[in-house]
């Protein structure tokens, strides 16, 4: 894949610009502020047990949309799925606010092309920066605000997502689903409890906190696997597998296996847990995923660093 010049992403001064960057800006503080405000309110009041259990199920939900969906089905293309299952997976990642569908893999597949150069979007050490605290806040969430598309780049990233049917429904309506991830949410704790008071809770826990640690456990893949960490493979990058990010973020944490085997739908080798694997190869066995893209031993072996 040839590099492409990231200046096609960067923000500009026109109105619409400024729109995009109001509208990432808000993006990245509501769900901070939905944390303060469950903090106070828990403080006061407890937290009731079924909260609890709707942001897990929900964060676990939309963040293997995340995952499975956006990162090792469409980016990567690291399996093949019936049209019912490419649209399960991809609408968990559009609740779950990872936005569009072709912007997040032309973005993602721009960051394997340049990874930790001058040209990556999100490298803590981009144009030989220092990794430092600054450098660490750019590659986490800093990026995201000063960044913009071409559309005419983005074709040269996903022609072949641009095929797909399913993709593109996705595309056309990924501003809706966001809200449907805080509604949702919202009329459950509504209906469980006949209170606004529980509707309030609903969308703090399921919506807003649920999005709070999707989010930063999604872009602390690109910040800390790019700083912190052991290298067990070699590549041409300084990714780094993280042992936390590969728990907490269902196994995009190890990250250097993921860069020296980017096609590959199972990043944790041996005993690294890997949740999203484990569901792609639950799906694999009940034949509801194909053609899943491994490494082979030999592969494996000759990139090892500690052979």
């Amino acid at each position: 894949m040839d590099a492409i010049e990231t200046h096609a992403y960067r923000m500009g001064d026109s109105p619409e610009s400024a729109a995009r960057r109001f509208a990432m800006f808000s993006f990245l503080l509501l769900p901070a502020l939905g944390v303060a405000a469950a903090l106070a309110l828990g403080i006061a009041y407890g937290v009731p047990l079924w909260c609890l259990g709707l942001l897990f199920v929900s964060w676990l939900w939309t963040g293997l949309g995340g995952t499975v969906g956006y990162h090792r089905m469409l980016s990567h293309r690291s399996f093949q799925a019936p049209a019912a299952v490419r649209a399960f997976w991809i609408a968990a990642a559009s609740v779950g606010g990872q936005g569009s569908p072709l912007v997040w893999a032309g973005l993602h597949r721009i960051h394997h092309a340049n990874s930790d150069k001058e040209r990556d979007l999100h490298s803590p050490w981009n144009g030989g920066r220092s990794g430092r605290f600054r450098d660490l806040f750019h590659s986490h969430c800093g990026w995201l605000i000063n960044l913009s598309w071409s559309g005419q780049e983005l074709d040269r990233m996903v022609p072949d997502l641009r095929k797909d049917p399913v993709v593109c429904y996705f595309e056309r309506t990924h501003a809706v689903w966001p809200l449907v991830g805080l509604l949702a949410p919202s009329l459950f704790g509504l209906l469980m409890t006949s209170t606004v008071y529980g509707g309030l809770l609903g969308l703090l826990w399921g919506g807003l906190i649920r999005l709070f640690l999707t989010q930063h456990l999604s872009w602390g893949v690109n910040s800390a696997c790019h700083r912190f960490g052991k290298v067990r493979y070699v590549t041409s990058d300084l990714s780094k597998n993280n042992w936390f990010f590969g728990l907490f973020a269902l196994g995009e944490g190890w990250h250097n296996n993921h860069h020296a085997f980017p096609a590959s739908a199972r990043h944790g080798f041996g005993l690294q847990f890997d949740m999203s694997w484990c569901v792609i190869r639950s799906m694999a066995l009940l034949g509801l995923a194909s053609d899943v893209h491994l490494p082979d031993p030999q592969a494996l072996e000759k990139k090892r660093l500690d052979r």
